[in-house]
């Protein structure tokens, strides 16, 4: 999530070994090898596959859920949008730092709310990969724009919200960015 994801890219590995790999994933071996599988099916963007993460997002490992979370930036659209935004009311972290990745990696501005929410996450990772997410996209996005702003008084990442806003109209924000340049 911290920079555009080409939409021509392609996972040919995962495209020649899907069936396997998703064999794997629901197999009953260790959830980490488990979510490796999963993780290994990103850019495969194969159809079928949305029947999986369906499965996958219900699954009780974390590991699962995280790995399954990421493969929804392959399909964006309203649907994934309304699941991002409902994975990011999981209790486990890692989880919640996958729908802020997945949601940068798909370039889906409509979850903007979802990273605005995750931003103000207790977990530092949380937030840290909200951020990012939020930083892959143009603040030439009113609602990107506005989360930056609302964000300027956030000390943890002031400065990088600061340049983003600023490289799209660096007459606003001169005064800010002196000061930031001052304060080190």
């Amino acid at each position: 999530g911290i920079g555009e994801m080409d939409p021509k890219m392609r996972n040919i590995g995962g495209e020649l070994y899907s069936r396997e790999l998703m064999a794997l994933a629901d197999s009953s071996a260790a959830n980490d090898t488990r979510a490796e599988a999963i993780q290994a099916l990103g850019l495969v963007r194969e159809p079928s596959l949305k029947q999986a993460i369906k499965r996958w997002l219900a699954d009780p490992a974390p590991a699962i859920r995280a790995a399954a979370t990421l493969l929804l930036a392959d399909f964006p659209g309203p649907e994934n949008c309304k699941r991002l935004a409902a994975l990011a009311s999981d209790p486990v972290p890692e989880v919640r730092a996958c729908v802020a990745r997945a949601a940068g990696f798909g370039q889906q501005e409509e979850a903007a709310g979802t990273l605005a929410k995750l931003m103000t996450d207790r977990e530092d990772k949380v937030r840290t990969a909200a951020a990012m997410s939020l930083l892959s996209f143009s603040p030439k996005h009113d609602a990107i724009a506005n989360i930056f702003r609302a964000n300027l008084e956030n000390e943890e990442f002031h400065p990088l919200f600061l340049i983003a806003l600023a490289r799209e109209n660096p007459a606003d924000y001169l005064d800010a960015l002196a000061k930031a340049v001052e304060q080190k």
